[in-house]
């Protein structure tokens, strides 16, 4: 009955940050997202804004994924099946924020939609905070330990595939190529 009293009061509160306007996902970008083929539903060469609104007048497509880095001008829009954002291995975002609540924002809000594979000017990196590679072995790992390390780490970027977690004193400028959303986001997002 505890858990459950437990899981009932974060979900309120979650309920009631996303209500007072709060994105639990602002900053926040992922990378290293594994999408498997039984997951594709339609592969097409559109634009980002194309991409997400045709994804939501084709039945089959849940999500969406644009990636702006293939040859062709428009890129490449992928229409899928499922939330592929959870099965992205590596998370940038401000330590002040929550990786489970991002994870669980209301999927009919513009916050739902990600960008990805950015990269971020290092101008704020603060390497003599840093663990080094294939110290940190997790996402939420590498999030609590951006909480408690020190004060002036606000934000933090961690890579699975070298196990780096990397901080920084404030949010860094990014540079991302990709972005994906649900179907279900409202139409008047700015993407």
């Amino acid at each position: 009955k505890n858990m459950s009293t437990f899981l009932s009061l974060c979900i309120w509160l979650l309920a009631l940050q996303q209500a007072e306007g709060l994105n639990p996902c602002q900053d926040v970008s992922l990378n290293d997202c594994l999408i498997e083929d039984d997951n594709i539903v339609a592969n097409h060469k559109y634009d980002l804004n194309t991409c997400k609104k045709a994804c939501q007048k084709f039945d089959e497509c849940a999500f969406w994924k644009y990636d702006g880095t293939k040859e062709d001008a428009d890129g490449e829009c992928l229409f899928l099946k499922t939330d592929y954002h959870l099965d992205c291995k590596s998370f940038a975002g401000p330590s002040s924020g929550s990786v489970s609540d991002c994870r669980a924002v209301n999927q009919t809000r513009c916050w739902a939609i990600i960008d990805e594979d950015c990269t971020y000017n290092q101008d704020y990196r603060r390497e003599d905070l840093e663990f080094g590679p294939g110290e940190t072995s997790s996402i939420a790992e590498c999030a609590d330990i951006a909480t408690w390390i020190d004060e002036e780490v606000k934000f933090f970027h961690f890579f699975q595939s070298t196990e780096d977690c990397q901080f920084f004193s404030d949010v860094p400028v990014s540079t991302c190529t990709g972005t994906g959303g649900p179907k279900t986001a409202i139409d008047d997002c700015e993407t």
